[in-house]
């Protein structure tokens, strides 16, 4: 606490405190009058501009403290003013009970204004209530966070028509009431002329402001003090009285400000009715609340409330963004330097610049025109050849993001309009329009907001009578200020920050439309069109990861040599798409329109290429769904227009790497598999749990359906080898592998067992073995899984890699340091958490031996051997091993020298699958579908 007196201190002692206070003065009273002046009554009765700004000054003056006292240490110019967004609702409000009071011949004419008074305040208080009660349940179900995905193009837009709104009330206060809609179209040119003259001096002055407040605030206090000098020197000169510039629309009138009915005239309150604090309890104990009025508006209240709801939501997530937007100019020092060094008449240190100034920089004092809170100004000294003139360095400070969560900033919003409604006054938020203005006038701290509250309180106390005295462009200037600063920052700027220029056409959308639909629902328009270049430009984007054929992409499937080098020459009819991103009815219709083209006829003018390098139409399309997040119910229509396409031209298609969520959303949609049958090859879908095995059925799939009418016997004549068991084994591997292992392996044939494995059944698990080995496979094919969480890395050894994120959770739930993560690192430490999912490494068969890396490296091997089908294995075990090192050297080191060729093969091909998984995950997205040609052009070497 004492600290924070001690910061309140030094800033009373900074000049820019004064600038901000009586700066942000003139636009509480303007925004306070505006409010004021929109509020009237259709069939008469006293004036209530000055009643209706003391009740806008209310709730600014005591619900500030809300946001200085939790928001300030953060939030840098917060400046709680008047929300002119209500104006339109309270003016509506206003109407019906004033209606309904006139039409009420139990009211007489000396009660209707007490009485409408009170009721007015009564509705408004209540719909302020009902305001803060939704904002208090939006931050505590975590509603609030609507607000923050609101893209920048619509933030743009909203900040951009506030500025033109603002500009619309400037020309408002200098044409005494009339909107820029009603001079330009009155038809008049004496109207047009008058608003001209009237409203020209403060735009010339706003643009002053503008260029000066770069070189020091001061001059922006200075241009204001100027024009009313020049005000009163004219009025002097000219002969002329308060009175004749009051009737040409220079100055506020007495009239206006003052109600003489209700004794507004005193300093202070005659009595303790609205607009005194909190004086709408004691009317409504007196009983002036008229509750036909009441109930004719609570409709209207309630509906303000919501809106209002809204509306904060809205503002809180620009008020988050514009704290980081927020950027002064200052000057650095001038350096004089010579052409061989510099001057060292002030010590030079080094320390990272400020801005993008590089370089060394230098202490010296700080001078006004310079920000409050700027230790030290980076000048970069320049050396050599480059230091030989006299150059002026600017540096740009930017504001710092807050670390206030949406949900805590509305949570004061909340509080806030309570003790707006408690005490009768109207809603307030901090500006985000002048903030910008007053930031870059050095005028972001606390001291410049309480002096302005302050200062505010004696216009207040006095019915504003003192603005009598001031010209009406003096107010009107600073509204174009802050017009032109918003209008600068979020539409110029925002233009030339913005890449693809059809998204910025969101914010003139936004800002024509508020003027025409009103503001809130502008925002809304222009959301829902930039939600629709949106998807325009995520169709863009490109769906289709990686798209290949049975060529490129093998499964870990170990196959016969023959078969290999078959599949190498025919993989093609095997159409492999990796899909990423969320599908929906955009994208997934680039999918089917590149499934299409598969099945296109070869284009008339491509007579100049061989037609065998065109590839053909695909027997199986696997879609493999891993980086696919979700998917909607328009995209599950296209895939069954996909499937369709695929069936008319006789290919089966293969889902894979789909989510349960995914998964479920295809089958609710009719995207079903078929029922498993006898002959699977009928089988036209199907699903499986990864991409290699969706390959490696593609592959028995493709190889059932074509290999074998040109290969049968082939492939039968190779299988029914002669000789015994393990002399087949041999047999198998030196075909596959171009060795010569069953002349020079065959005296291992006492020492080998047989072993029969069941389809499912687990080696050493499930079979009771005395000791490890190695097994020569005759039949059957044996897939090895290993743990899904396992890892070999340069710096861990064999242990679990368990993830933080849990891919069905949000990650915007998600926190870095949760207990839910603490868990997950629990888990990656405890070994006992290894094996829990598994992946498969390979499925190998006749013509490869199960144990080899276990030999060779002399550790066990992490993955698990299961069955796929009955397997016949001969099994020798590393302890008759040991003993034929000793008796038979020679034949110990044939065996080692095939079992390395094994290994080393093996390698090879998980290289090969490596190099693929790089090719997948580093390839570029296609953005557009592809013709038979497209294809062609992939497919050539």
């Amino acid at each position: 606490k004492m600290s924070k007196c001690q910061d309140f201190y030094t800033q009373l002692l900074q000049p820019t405190t004064y600038i901000g206070a009586f700066m942000f003065l003139l636009y509480q009273i303007v925004f306070s009058l505006t409010m004021g002046a929109a509020i009237t009554r259709p069939h008469g009765g006293s004036p209530m501009l000055g009643i209706m700004a003391k009740m806008s000054a209310s709730g600014v003056m005591f619900a500030s403290v809300v946001y200085w006292w939790s928001l300030s240490d953060d939030v840098p110019a917060l400046y709680p003013a008047v929300d002119l967004f209500c104006a339109p609702f309270l003016a509506n409000l206003a109407a019906i009970v004033d209606d309904v009071l006139y039409n009420d011949e139990n009211v007489s004419p000396l009660d209707n204004d007490a009485m409408f008074l009170a009721t007015f305040t009564f509705l408004t208080c209540l719909g302020l209530a009902i305001t803060a009660t939704l904002l208090m349940l939006a931050s505590v179900f975590k509603l609030a966070n609507l607000g923050a995905f609101l893209p920048l193009p619509v933030l743009s837009g909203f900040f951009a028509a506030v500025g033109v709104l603002l500009w619309t009330l400037a020309v408002k206060i200098d044409t005494s009431g009339m909107s820029v809609g009603q001079v330009i179209f009155s038809g008049d040119w004496a109207i047009v002329e008058n608003a001209l003259v009237h409203h020209v001096p403060s735009l010339i002055a706003a643009c002053a402001m503008k260029y000066l407040s770069l070189q020091s605030p001061f001059y922006v206090v200075a241009v204001i003090v100027g024009m009313i000098g020049l005000f009163y020197t004219y009025i002097g000169i000219a002969g002329l009285d308060l009175e004749v510039m009051v009737q040409r629309g220079w100055f506020w009138s007495k009239s206006d400000l003052v109600n003489h009915s209700m004794n507004s005239s005193h300093v202070g309150f005659a009595k303790w009715t609205p607009p005194s604090p909190a004086g709408w309890i004691n009317s409504w104990a007196q009983g002036n609340v008229h509750w036909g009025a009441v109930q004719a508006g609570m409709s209207t209240a309630i509906a303000l409330a919501f809106l209002y709801m809204i509306r904060c939501s809205l503002h809180g997530a620009a008020l988050r963004k514009n704290i980081g937007l927020m950027e002064r100019r200052v000057r650095a020092n001038k350096v004089v330097t010579e052409a061989n060094g510099h001057n060292d008449d002030q010590e030079s240190i080094t320390k990272p610049s400020i801005g993008s100034i590089p370089g060394p920089v230098r202490f010296r004092k700080r001078q006004v025109s310079e920000a409050v809170d700027l230790d030290f100004f980076a000048t970069n000294i320049p050396t050599g050849h480059e230091a030989t003139n006299i150059e002026t360095k600017w540096v740009v400070l930017q504001s710092k993001p807050t670390k206030h969560t949406l949900t805590e900033i509305l949570a004061q919003y909340a509080y806030s309009q309570y003790i707006c409604a408690f005490v009768g006054g109207l809603a307030m938020t901090p500006s985000i329009g002048p903030s910008a203005t007053l930031y870059s006038l050095g005028a972001e701290s606390l001291a410049p907001q309480v002096g302005s509250v302050l200062l505010l309180s004696v216009f207040f106390l006095t019915n504003f009578q003192l603005v009598m005295f001031i010209p009406k462009p003096a107010f009107s200037s600073v509204l174009c200020l802050a017009a032109i600063d918003i209008m600068d920052g979020w539409f110029i700027k925002s233009f030339h920050k913005t890449q693809n220029k059809i998204e910025w056409l969101v914010n003139p959308f936004i800002l024509i439309a508020a003027f025409s639909v009103g503001l809130l629902s502008a925002v809304f328009l222009g959301l829902a069109l930039s939600r629709f270049f949106f998807v325009g430009s995520f169709y863009r984007s490109g769906v289709v990861k990686y798209a290949g054929n049975g060529i490129s992409m093998r499964s870990t499937i170990e196959r016969a040599s023959n078969m290999a080098t078959w599949l190498d020459e025919n993989g093609d009819f095997i159409q492999i798409l990796i899909l990423q991103s969320y599908l929906f009815f955009g994208n997934a219709t680039s999918v089917l329109n590149y499934v299409s083209s598969m099945f296109e006829e070869i284009d008339e003018d491509a007579d100049e290429l061989d037609a065998s390098l065109f590839p053909p139409v695909p027997k199986v399309l696997v879609l493999d769904f891993s980086l696919v997040p979700g998917i909607d119910g328009s995209a599950v229509d296209v895939m069954s227009d996909l499937l369709s396409a695929c069936y008319d031209h006789d290919c089966k298609v293969f889902l894979s790497g789909a989510s349960p969520s995914i998964r479920k959303t295809l089958l609710l949609g009719g995207v079903k598999p078929d029922k498993p049958t006898k002959n699977h090859s009928q089988r036209k879908l199907r699903y499986f749990p990864d991409l290699d095995s969706a390959i490696g059925k593609a592959e028995d799939t493709l190889i059932e359906l074509l290999y074998w009418f040109s290969h049968g016997n082939e492939y039968y004549g190779s299988r029914l080898a002669k000789g015994t068991g393990f002399q087949q084994c041999l047999s198998h591997i030196d075909e596959q592998h171009q060795t010569c292992s069953k002349d020079e392996l065959a005296e291992l044939a006492p020492y080998t067992h047989l072993v029969t494995l069941e389809r499912g059944q687990r080696l050493y698990e499930d079979k009771i073995l005395i000791d490890r080995g190695i097994f020569f496979i005759q039949e059957g094919t044996l897939r090895i899984e290993r743990s899904h969480d396992a890892t070999n890395s340069l710096t861990r050894t064999r242990r679990s890699s368990t993830g933080t994120y849990n891919h069905f959770d949000s990650i915007g739930h998600l926190k870095a340091r949760s207990g839910t993560v603490a868990r997950q690192v629990a888990m990656l430490k405890d070994e006992k958490q290894y094996g829990m999912q598994t992946f498969r490494l390979a499925r190998i068969g006749p013509g490869w031996v199960i144990g080899s890396y276990e030999m060779l490296s002399g550790e066990q091997a992490p993955g698990v051997t299961i069955a796929v089908d009955r397997c016949r294995l001969f099994y020798i075990s590393f302890h008759d091993l040991e003993q034929l090192e000793k008796e038979k050297p020679v034949l110990i080191l044939q065996l080692y020298k095939l079992l390395s060729k094994l290994e080393a093969r093996r390698s090879d091909l998980h290289l090969g699958q490596f190099a693929t998984l790089h090719n997948i995950m580093s390839s570029p997205s296609h953005n557009r579908p592809m013709t038979t040609r497209g294809i062609l052009a992939r497919q050539k070497p």
